[in-house]
């Protein structure tokens, strides 16, 4: 028994660095989404939108069940997130959008995002909106792909 422990216990170190550093990749993206969305709404006299983590662990969910595919590349249940954003931050008058992007490769994630919303008339809408806050979640699939989710909340 402790032999089998000990062969395996390699194993589970090298998996928990792997999702580290997985981890670590998108959040150091997530981060650098944030900063380029806000970077353009500037260059376009927009205010900033302050990144909130609740917004994002909402969002999270999102780009995991995707990448999971336990639901489908869309907005569905854009809803139900709009209840748990106003359930969380206690708001009764509130305007809230969802940009969604997906690429098969990590390169440049946070780049190829704004750019896809910048191109996409509705998404570029949401880009320029009157929003104060923002939540971001990438979750990466087994094949290597990447899902991003960016609510927007403001009150």
């Amino acid at each position: 028994m402790n032999r089998f422990f000990l062969l395996f216990l390699p194993l589970l170190l090298f998996q928990m660095q792997s999702v580290s550093a997985q981890d670590s990749f998108e959040k150091q993206q997530l981060m650098n989404l944030h900063r380029l969305v806000n970077n353009y709404r500037t260059e376009l006299k927009l205010g900033d939108m302050r990144l909130l983590q609740g917004l994002c662990d909402i969002a999270q969910v999102h780009a995991e069940d995707m990448a999971s595919h336990r639901k489908g590349f869309s907005h569905d249940g854009f809803n139900d997130r709009v209840r748990q954003m106003q359930k969380r931050y206690n708001m009764r008058s509130y305007e809230a959008a969802e940009n969604l992007f997906y690429t098969s490769s990590g390169a440049n994630l946070a780049e190829q995002s704004l750019q896809a919303w910048i191109d996409s008339p509705g998404h570029h809408k949401n880009l320029k909106g009157n929003f104060k806050y923002s939540g971001i979640g990438i979750a990466r699939d087994q094949a290597g792909g990447y899902y991003v989710v960016q609510l927007y909340l403001t009150d």
